[in-house]
């Protein structure tokens, strides 16, 4: 399970009128040499904590709805902005997990909601 307490649904704000035209998803394993700005701010305690990615994202409305659909099996992720040569990306992820098996099992759990994910450690 994830740190802290419950669930929680952390939406992204919303991309402006002169926004770029959408976008595919990025492969989670693209995401070497970019930069990492936070939306929300990860809770205390969890810069020493695993972290699952489940994506990444140029359009933000389906960063959130993929949030909102964690949410919804009770499971909190956060949207992170990834600023990369050709553009911002979102990559959400979930967590903070406390240690690598918990990470390793929440990739089970999503991989039975068809979602590919990614550990990210510490």
């Amino acid at each position: 399970m994830p740190c802290g307490t419950g669930a929680r649904l952390i939406l992204l704000p919303p991309r402006g009128l002169n926004s770029a035209p959408e976008a595919a998803a990025v492969p989670a394993a693209a995401v070497a040499g970019a930069t990492a700005t936070p939306i929300a701010t990860p809770p205390s305690g969890s810069k020493n904590a695993f972290w699952v990615q489940v994506g990444v994202f140029k359009d933000r409305g389906k960063a959130q709805a993929l949030v909102k659909k964690l949410a919804e099996h009770e499971i909190h992720a956060i949207g992170e902005e990834a600023h990369y040569k050709d553009g911002v990306r979102v990559r959400v992820r979930v967590g903070p997990l406390h240690n690598k098996a918990e990470a390793v099992a929440m990739t089970h759990q999503l991989e039975q909601l068809n979602l590919k994910s990614m550990v990210i450690a510490p």
